[in-house]
Formats: C-alpha cells, sequence, structure tokens
C-alpha cells in the first residue's frame, strides 16, 4: 500500500477523527498563529477532507480565497461533498504543483508536512507559487514529539513520516530559500512560519 492508496481508504473515516470540541481548539488557539490577513489568497495544502476549510476562510473574510489541494481525490471528494462551490479543488501532488509562480499570498501545510517524502523540493516548490512576502506556514496541533509518537505508533506506510528537529528543518528552509523563519515546538502546537522575500 502507497501512501495515496493509505489516504484514500482513510477518507471515509477521516471526520470522525476530529470531534467539535478539537475544531473549536483550532479555531481559538491554531487558526490566530497562522498569520492569515483578509483578503489572503490561501492554499490548503494536503487539504485532506477539508477540516480546516471554513476556518480558513472565516480568517480571510469575504474576499478571501481558499484553495483546497490533495493528491487522495477521496479525500478531496468528501471535501467538496460537504462544502460544495464554497472553495477550489485541486488533485496534485505538494512536490509538483499546477500552479502558476506567484499565485497565492500564503500557503498553509496543516498536519501534513510529515508526509512529504521529498521535503526539500516540496518547499522549493511551494516557495515557487508563493507571491513575492508571501508566508508559508507549516502547523500541527500537537508537539512534533507527540506527531512523531503517533505516526510511529500507526505504522505502515506512515510510521516514517516525521517533523524534524529543529536543526534539519532550519536547515530544509535556508536551502529551499525562506527568510526570515520561525520554528515553535510547544505541548499544545508545533509551527513554522516562513517568507518568501526575493524574486
Amino acid at each position: 500500500m502507497n501512501r495515496k492508496q493509505f489516504f484514500d481508504k482513510m477518507a471515509a473515516q477521516w471526520d470522525s477523527f476530529f470531534p467539535a470540541s478539537f475544531l473549536e481548539r483550532l479555531e481559538k488557539e491554531i487558526i490566530p498563529l497562522l498569520g492569515i490577513k483578509k483578503a489572503d489568497k490561501i492554499l490548503d495544502v494536503g487539504s485532506g477532507t477539508g477540516i480546516i476549510l471554513p476556518l480558513l476562510k472565516k480568517a480571510a473574510g469575504k474576499t478571501g480565497e481558499v484553495t483546497a489541494m490533495d493528491f487522495s481525490g477521496r479525500m478531496l471528494k468528501k471535501a467538496e461533498e460537504k462544502y460544495g462551490a464554497a472553495f477550489k479543488y485541486v488533485r496534485a501532488n505538494a512536490k509538483k504543483t499546477p500552479f502558476k509562480s506567484k499565485s497565492f499570498d500564503i500557503v498553509i501545510c496543516f498536519s501534513v508536512f510529515p508526509h512529504f517524502v521529498d521535503k526539500l523540493n516540496t518547499l522549493k516548490e511551494l516557495k515557487r507559487i508563493l507571491k513575492p512576502g508571501g508566508r508559508l506556514v507549516i502547523a500541527h496541533a500537537d508537539s512534533r514529539e507527540t506527531i512523531n509518537n503517533h505516526h510511529r505508533k500507526v505504522g505502515t506506510i506512515v510510521a516514517k513520516d516525521l517533523i524534524p528537529d529543529d536543526k534539519k528543518m532550519q536547515s530544509l528552509l535556508n536551502k529551499a530559500g525562506y527568510t526570515p523563519q520561525e520554528i515553535k515546538n510547544t505541548p499544545t502546537h508545533y509551527l513554522i512560519r516562513g517568507r518568501r522575500i526575493n524574486n
């Protein structure tokens, strides 16, 4: 079973992992950390069944635009069944997206970064589609250690899908061309923010 097959299989039950209390916590504690601005053009990478799409749209306001992207067709189908035309849905791998360069104000990777097999080149691709001054945000609603332990426990194809330590992440961000950078690892969340500054 490859990653796509794994997440396709999980699509039917995915929403059951996120009770209302978790979504309330996301809105109160995590979304404010993402730095979303009114009228932002947002890409939600690894959107899955669209758990955070309404929260992103609410933060960006009426003139904001949110695109959901995932490589799992079944995950995206679930999202579209829930939200219809409220969002754009794009099936693609984050390592090679179909978007034009300098397309988005902010690219958000919520609960997906460990699953990127080629993390460096994926970060470079996401920088390509950011506007100059655009922001990359990598976020989880748990600490790095909690996320990594969870993936090891789940096992199978995601057993080695881990968040690197701060030194490795700093190196990846530097090589991919993000600056300035911020890395936070707390008991309640993991957060990285970077910018596409030049060209």
